[in-house]
């Protein structure tokens, strides 16, 4: 799942929030986010290799779920406070277990 905000921002509370897919990102690029300015595009490449995980999400899921797995907490968002002025968000794609019972 997507959505169209900045790698980084300033939340209303004043904590800098880093989302969590822009972890290992450029520091340069997070900065310059965190700061408002415009973020560049991705590169084709990228935006191919997103587009595939978007499309067959929904089928490797039904899938799984085919072959007996459980899938729960899917797109569940997660905030992790780093200290009092920073905070990683995210959300999750799911956890899955297996017919076993093994996560």
């Amino acid at each position: 799942m997507s959505d169209n905000r900045a790698a980084a921002y300033v939340r209303a509370d004043g904590k800098s929030v880093y989302r969590a897919s822009s972890i290992g990102m450029c520091i340069r690029a997070l900065v310059a986010a965190r700061r408002g300015e415009d973020e560049l595009p991705f590169s084709d490449y990228i935006e191919e290799v997103l587009a595939a995980g978007w499309e067959y999400e929904d089928a490797i899921i039904q899938r799984l779920e085919a072959e007996g797995w459980t899938i729960t907490r899917q797109q569940e968002e997660f905030e992790l406070e780093i200290d009092s002025n920073c905070v990683v968000v995210g959300h999750i794609d799911g956890v899955a277990t297996s017919p076993t019972g093994i996560d």
